[in-house]
């Protein structure tokens, strides 16, 4: 769980530090104003839903599957990329955001740690 704590500790980090920039208006490579929220976006709602689901369950061995990680980044592809672009102009459709929620999902899935195995019963 250390990973997954570290992870969404940085990737929270990094993510308000780019808002606030952004409200200072702080000028901001390219790649920064335009990307690095995609990449963030994962991770930090995935990590706020493991902690979430852990703390309802009372069980801090529970991953999130790979279904589930790949399934959000669909939806938000979906949502973000292709719905809200047609109907706001403050959303743009771009293949690229796509690659970086996936990115960011996977990533997030493989900094899960395993769940521990269960003790051993021994029977006498």
């Amino acid at each position: 769980m250390r990973n997954v704590n570290y992870l969404f500790i940085t990737f929270s980090t990094l993510f308000i530090a780019g808002e606030i920039f952004s409200y200072l208006t702080f000028t901001q490579p390219w790649w920064i104003r335009n990307y690095l929220n995609d990449l963030l976006c994962m991770p930090v709602v995935l990590g706020i839903c493991l902690h979430l689901v852990r703390f309802m369950k009372n069980d801090r061995t529970i991953r999130i599957s790979l279904f589930t990680t790949i399934s959000l980044a669909v939806f938000y592809s979906l949502y973000f990329e292709i719905i809200l672009p047609p109907i706001t102009e403050r959303y743009t459709a771009d293949v690229f955001d796509v690659l970086l929620y996936f990115t960011g999902a996977l990533l997030f899935y493989f900094m899960q740690k395993p769940a521990p195995k269960a003790p051993a019963v021994h029977k006498k």
